[in-house]
């Protein structure tokens, strides 16, 4: 009869160093901006969890009035010329700091409207 002095545990690490690499490699997945935006609340509770199915543009303004498309900072004639040759059905998801310019917000909207982009979200934080 066979004597186990010990108990064998290199099974149960190789279990544990699969599951943390799985871990890992989802959490990279997980999107965020880089845009420091301070989003404000909104009063209204609800239809904030819709889900987007297709392609989605986040176009933010921070709180000193300069312009982001998705992650790179642009001017707002770039910002105008990209969203003129996109396909009107995008879908567009404004984020705006709370303490941004609301001439910025105004500015863009208009340039929205010019394009005819009806796609678009504005992005708030919910109570």
């Amino acid at each position: 009869m066979k004597k186990m002095d010990s108990m064998n545990l290199v099974p149960f690490i190789d279990i544990m160093l699969v599951l943390l690499v799985i871990v890992l490699t989802s959490a990279t997945f997980i999107n965020t901006s880089k845009v420091p935006i301070d989003i404000p609340q909104s009063q209204e509770e609800g239809q904030g969890n819709k889900e987007i199915d297709q392609k989605e543009v986040i176009v933010s303004i921070d709180k000193n009035g300069k312009f982001f498309l998705g992650d790179e900072l642009v001017s707002f004639s770039t910002l105008s010329a990209r969203i003129a040759s996109m396909d009107k059905k995008t879908h567009i998801i404004l984020k705006g700091d709370r303490k941004s310019q609301f001439d910025a917000f105004v500015q863009v909207m208009q340039m929205f409207q010019k394009n005819k982009m009806n796609n678009v979200y504005i992005l708030v934080q919910e109570k």
